[in-house]
């Protein structure tokens, strides 16, 4: 197996191993579509997906922006992004677009065995933080989308911040043992 661009062992599972280190998909979603418009440099005429997890929780950002990029490499992703998000969201969707930001960054680093030269104390202080930010970002936010595919995406939105906040005890606890 060949290293891709971004160091994956292969190019193709963007959607798969990042899920694991990227909660929201924001970051992993730009590493994409960095990857896609390179294909032609990096003498790539093309790329499989396989597609096996498919992503849409809590948007679809990721293929999403993924489609777009193959259609057009110089496409900007702040300028997918925003465009997705507004569809999706409606009103309100630049505070998605900052919440999403501000998780995909945090969890970056969250899980202690993936960056083993981490301090033990700093993961337990993400994940608290982490925990503190969904409460008092969603707390203070209540939207009501006349449009059913925004009040869809608000829906999953709120369900991803309840199951990400669970998701966060868990991954204390693997990374006290």
């Amino acid at each position: 197996t060949q290293p891709s661009i971004h160091g994956y062992m292969e190019f193709g599972y963007h959607f798969y191993w990042r899920r694991y280190k990227d909660y929201t998909f924001y970051n992993s979603a730009r590493i994409l579509c960095e990857d896609v418009s390179y294909l032609e440099k990096a003498g790539l005429e093309g790329m499989i997906s396989c597609q096996a997890t498919r992503e849409y929780f809590p948007t679809g950002l990721g293929l999403y922006s993924y489609a777009e990029t193959l259609w057009d490499k110089d496409k900007d992703f702040d300028e997918i992004a925003n465009e997705y998000l507004e569809a999706s969201f409606g009103e309100g969707w630049q505070f998605v677009k900052k919440y999403l930001q501000t998780l995909s960054e945090v969890s970056e680093y969250q899980e202690h065995r993936y960056y083993p030269d981490v301090p033990r104390v700093y993961v337990k202080k993400r994940c608290e933080w982490t925990r503190e930010y969904i409460e008092s970002s969603l707390s203070q936010r209540t939207v009501d989308a006349k449009n059913p595919v925004q009040k869809e995406s608000w829906k999953y939105l709120n369900l991803h911040a309840e199951f990400l906040k669970q998701f966060t005890y868990l991954v204390e606890a693997l990374d006290e043992n």
